[in-house]
Formats: structure tokens, C-alpha cells, sequence
């Protein structure tokens, strides 16, 4: 059902994913993605980007690998949203 509705999708709307990159990951989803990942067309594929690594609070991005698909500016000002939401335990 799932590799129907994807294919599906993927052939009456291509146009309308754009790029998807998702970071971080952890290196089991990884892999669970490479066998999963057979049932889009390539051309979608082409699209998609997942990137593992760690992901405390202060790990930091992984710019090498997303250099190619992102901006620098736009991974500082993603970046700095995200450590702007921290609140230190006690001060809600």
C-alpha cells in the first residue's frame, strides 16, 4: 500500500517537492532509509538528503555536508532559531 501511494504521488506531483534535507539522524535511520528508499523514482531521490550525526544541544551543524544544498547564512540563522528555543531546566 505504502510503495502504491508513493509512486503515486510521486508521478502525478513531482514538481512538488522541491528539496527535503533532514539532519540529524541517527546512523540506524540511515540505513533503515537505503533499504526503504527503492520504491521512489530516482528523479525524487535526487531531492532528498538525509544526514546523521549527533544531536545534543550543542552539537553543531553539520555545514561540510550541506554546503551543496543550503545556504551558510541560511544554516546560522536555522541554527541560531534553534539554540534560541533552549530554556535552562526551572525557567518555564
Amino acid at each position: 500500500c505504502a510503495h502504491t501511494v508513493a509512486k503515486q504521488l510521486q508521478h502525478r506531483y513531482p514538481e512538488r517537492l522541491h528539496s527535503l534535507v533532514v539532519f540529524p539522524l541517527p546512523f540506524v535511520a540511515i540505513g533503515v532509509w537505503a533499504a526503504i528508499k527503492t520504491v521512489f523514482h530516482s528523479e525524487m531521490m535526487d531531492k532528498i538528503m538525509l544526514v546523521s550525526g549527533p544531536a545534543e544541544q550543542d552539537s553543531p551543524v553539520p555545514k561540510d555536508k550541506l554546503e551543496g544544498r543550503i545556504d551558510p547564512e541560511i544554516l546560522d540563522a536555522i541554527e541560531k532559531l534553534r539554540t534560541d528555543n533552549f530554556k535552562p531546566i526551572g525557567s518555564f
